[in-house]
């Protein structure tokens, strides 16, 4: 082979670096594309995948937060479809943390990279959802539905809102979906039975109750709640059993000790009633539903000291609750005893439970108009009876009518009847 000259030697070395370099140019651009590209950026970013998917897999939620908010804010971090995973992991460190606001924006970004991510919707739904922001919720878990219509809990939490807005036809259209979906899910029975109960249908809410036990032989709730349904049809031997089987399966839920205790105290049996509530109260001691409900049984076991107590603390802990005024105002103007005979009092009670719980509440109009007729108000009295005939009458309460109106006769003669007089 004939050997080059020198300007040809300089032709070829200007084009053999021409070729390496433009190599070299293609190979950079390639190792910039693969760095870039989100499905690789762990490849070449050791420490940041092993952050990210530390973080992401971890239980110790304050952990989860500080790893992959280390993870989101590294340089290398690419936000995208993809990595929507970590938003979406973070947020609900957050939920778990009770830090909502911050567990909020995090699905919300998490949707904004991912607009069909539907897990994100539905637990943007449950916060708002806790924070009794119902409509918000609604709109979430239609969403989610919108994305995936198959998803029996997306229902069932939808369901529930509807549940707790009092919308129970809608709710049972819900509940029923979700059973549509997984027809053994036991939770969607017993919550669509409570929907049918409210709803004054009561056959169709003990098929729920029925079919929530036969799916969870173990379920407490459904046994309380068809306990519940029992005791308000008079079958109270079937109540009783039903709460029996609810407090040996769930010791530390207070509620079947309560309802238990309501029956023994429907029937007479009040310190077995009492025990129901101290074990409860000690289950739930901030409960002011049982303080008042151990007030009214000590009441009935003639402790008048004890229920009043009760009734007082009661109050204290719940303002908003009406109940233990009225049976606090029922002592002070119905007791013989000098020190608990307090009628101003009663009448200054009785009203305060009216401003909670409304004006047209039979018992407290009944009440009030017996104070009054006691310290010789008639005119008042009256007034108040009215109201509660008017009641009784409106509801077709018949019984309860007939005995109102022969108060409302007897005030008209300046006279007083007992709240207990019969036909």
């Amino acid at each position: 082979m004939e050997e080059l000259s020198g300007s040809k030697k300089r032709i070829a070395i200007i084009i053999l670096l021409a070729v390496i370099l433009g190599t070299i140019g293609l190979v950079w651009r390639s190792v910039q594309g693969i760095w870039n590209h989100p499905a690789t950026v762990n490849k070449l970013a050791g420490s940041l995948s092993q952050i990210c998917t530390e973080g992401a897999n971890s239980r110790d939620y304050e952990k989860r937060v500080a790893l992959l908010t280390k993870c989101i804010e590294d340089e290398d971090f690419v936000p995208n479809q993809e990595s929507s995973l970590y938003f979406f992991k973070r947020g609900f460190g957050y939920e778990s943390l009770k830090k909502y606001d911050q567990a909020l924006a995090d699905y919300q970004r998490a949707i904004e990279l991912k607009p069909s991510y539907a897990t994100a919707y539905y637990n943007s739904g449950n916060i708002y959802l806790g924070q009794k922001k119902y409509e918000d919720a609604l709109t979430a878990y239609g969403k989610a539905i919108e994305i995936n219509p198959k998803d029996y809990l997306f229902f069932f939490n939808r369901g529930f809102t509807y549940r707790q807005m009092k919308k129970y036809e809608e709710a049972i259209k819900d509940y029923t979906q979700s059973l549509n979906l997984n027809i053994k899910y036991p939770n969607s029975y017993l919550e669509r039975g409570y929907c049918y109960n409210r709803l004054k249908k009561h056959f169709l809410a003990l098929g729920d109750y029925n079919n929530a036990i036969h799916y969870n032989p173990k379920y407490d709730r459904a046994y309380n709640d068809r306990g519940y349904l029992y005791f308000r049809a008079g079958k109270y031997d079937l109540a009783l059993a039903d709460y029996n089987k609810a407090i040996e399966i769930n010791p530390s839920n207070s509620d079947p000790l309560e309802n238990r205790g309501f029956l023994y105290n429907k029937t007479g049996r009040h310190k077995l009633a009492l025990n129901d509530y101290l074990a409860a109260r000690e289950l739930k001691p901030n409960n002011a539903r049982c303080v008042y409900s151990i007030g009214y049984t000590h009441w009935k076991l003639g402790h008048i000291d004890e229920a009043v107590k009760c009734y007082k603390e009661a109050m204290k802990m719940d303002p908003g609750f009406g109940w233990p005024y009225y049976n606090l105002a029922i002592i002070y103007y119905s007791s013989n005893d000098p020190q608990y005979f307090h009628p101003e009092e009663a009448i200054e009670l009785l009203l305060k439970a009216m401003e909670i719980d409304g004006a047209d509440i039979l018992a407290y109009n009944e009440s009030l108009a017996a104070v009054y007729a006691k310290v010789g108000d008639f005119q008042k009295a009256l007034q108040y009876q009215q109201v509660a005939v008017d009641k009784a009458r409106g509801m077709k309460w018949e019984k309860i009518a007939k005995k109102d109106q022969q108060r409302l006769d007897a005030y008209k003669e300046g006279k007083l009847p007992p709240l207990d007089m019969e036909e």
